[in-house]
């Protein structure tokens, strides 16, 4: 009886599905990845500098010198995999000509000649 639910629900809301506008689904996505983008480059700093003090502050125990190199290395990790996910969303997004990762607005217009006195 309860394998029937998911068949008649999905049949149902198949229009409604049908009728959302895909592209906002897709910007909605794209500005929530945006907006956490920040926050997982300022964690994968920290990580990266807490291996840092966990590398110099334990200078004599070989042990902890080894968990601070382990810890920085997964800081740049982490750090090269949050920008390179930011860089090919934002290829993908100017590809397909979607949404505007990271704007900030249209700045001032650059002036492309002297205009004449």
């Amino acid at each position: 009886m309860y394998k029937l639910y998911i068949p008649v629900l999905t049949f149902l809301c198949f229009p409604l599905l049908a009728y959302a506008d895909i592209f906002s689904v897709i910007d909605l996505g794209i500005s929530f990845f945006t907006d956490l983008v920040p926050i997982f480059i300022g964690f994968a700093i920290v990580v990266f500098f807490w291996g840092i003090l966990k590398f110099i502050g334990n200078a004599g125990d070989q042990k902890a010198i080894e968990d601070g190199k382990k810890i920085m290395i997964w800081g740049l990790v982490g750090l090269f995999v949050i920008v390179s996910m930011w860089g090919l969303v934002g290829f993908l997004q100017e590809t397909l000509n979607i949404g505007n990762i990271g704007s900030v607005g249209n700045g001032p217009a650059i002036p492309t000649s002297i205009p004449a006195s």
